[in-house]
């Protein structure tokens, strides 16, 4: 998928996760652990059933703004906006974290 056309897209939330917002506005994405592989590690050699996915400031806008009607565009706009100037390169750093959230399964996309 080329950048270009990345921007098109809009992003869906993978169901599978769970997802909590901090006090300070800070997204924890969890990811339960509990297909048969797992409990066996999880007995063998005392896994935690849950991992934790802690995101920055900017990865928690970008998953605030995911609701399966925003394309990626939309989102692009949203961050220049909330943060002005102190995102330097909104677009490397969005398609980054798309990239990311689509390669661990924490998002979908429709065209």
């Amino acid at each position: 998928m080329k950048a270009n056309n990345l921007f098109d897209y809009i992003p869906v939330k993978n169901q599978r996760y769970n997802w909590r917002e901090n006090d300070k506005g800070l997204i924890t994405i969890i990811h339960q652990r509990d297909g048969i592989f797992d409990k066996i590690m999880q007995r063998v050699f005392n896994t935690p059933k849950e991992v934790k996915i802690d995101l920055d400031h900017i990865g928690s806008e970008v998953w605030r703004n995911i609701d399966g009607e925003k394309t990626i565009n939309d989102i692009k706009v949203n961050l220049k906006e909330r943060f002005n100037e102190r995102i330097d390169s909104v677009n490397e750093r969005l398609i980054k974290y798309i990239k990311i959230l689509n390669n661990s399964d924490f998002i979908k996309f429709k065209k």
